[in-house]
């Protein structure tokens, strides 16, 4: 079964892999920098296998202050990057009145560090905006994104808006009533893929965390994928331990999760009836 598995997964990296190639090919022309809200613009230059033109990697900016940034960008990028405290967060500052919070780096050195690195390389002659409908975003934040004087600009946004060219509307779990929660890293990637998703402190940071969610009854479903390793200190282990003590379903599997969603989407939840393997 293990080594099933390990098949599996080595078949699935090739065919990403194949996949990235062939996107690759289709890149005419590099050389771009993308300004963005997320971690969605390094996530691409990663993917692609190019160099990151831009400071706005492994960091999350509230679209409103991108806004303000995208209205005069030369002059933000010249200001120097002012530290906010943010206890039992990740490293925080503010460039102006723009909001920034670095939450993939150790500490705020690292990151004012990497911001300087990257901001030096921003190609102004082909600026690319990104964003996420999140962080205090409604519709007349959504508008004047749209009007942007920026010929190439993206919002990923939850819910369909034909009458704004700049948006490009993401089907996810908010169209069936779900409500997404997950820990920083988790909670950038899925925004950064267009999903409506709340971010929740890890098990190790400051209350309320993802454990007192799950002790709260507001959890209907958990989906964590153990690590290798049986670290009973883990975060995982210690998530998964607190669903089973408190009744609430667990998935550990990508898999299953998938073929769940592919149930929501195929049936009314009140039309399944469970059934007991056992007796099949």
């Amino acid at each position: 079964m293990n080594d099933a598995s390990n098949l599996i997964q080595a078949l699935r990296e090739r065919e990403w892999r194949a996949y990235l190639w062939k996107k690759r090919l289709r890149l005419k022309r590099p050389g771009f920098s993308i300004l963005s809200t997320n971690c969605i613009g390094g996530v691409m230059y990663h993917d692609l296998g190019l160099e990151f033109l831009t400071p706005t990697v492994n960091l999350t900016i509230p679209i409103r202050d991108l806004i303000k940034l995208a209205g005069n960008p030369r002059w933000y990028m010249a200001l120097p990057l002012a530290e906010r405290e943010n206890p039992g967060g990740c490293p925080t500052a503010l460039l102006g009145d723009v909001r920034v919070n670095f939450h993939h780096y150790a500490s705020f050195e690292e990151a004012s560090a990497k911001w300087e690195e990257r901001k030096r390389k921003i190609n102004w002659d082909r600026l690319i905006l990104m964003a996420t409908d999140r962080d205090g975003c409604d519709y007349e934040t959504l508008r004047r994104f749209d009007r942007l004087p920026y010929p190439h600009k993206l919002v990923f946004t939850h819910r369909p808006y034909p009458e704004l060219d700049s948006a490009c509307y993401i089907r996810g779990f908010e169209e069936r009533g779900v409500e997404l929660y997950a820990t920083a890293g988790t909670c950038q990637t899925l925004t950064g893929a267009g999903i409506a998703c709340k971010s929740v402190n890890r098990v190790s940071q400051a209350h309320p965390n993802i454990l007192d969610m799950i002790a709260s009854g507001t959890v209907d479903l958990i989906i964590n994928t153990p690590t290798r390793g049986r670290k009973h200190d883990s975060d995982g282990f210690r998530i998964r331990r607190s669903a089973v003590e408190h009744g609430v379903g667990c998935v550990t599997s990508v898999d299953t999760a998938r073929a769940l969603l592919t149930v929501r989407q195929q049936s009314r939840s009140e039309d399944l009836t469970p059934i007991d393997i056992t007796k099949i």
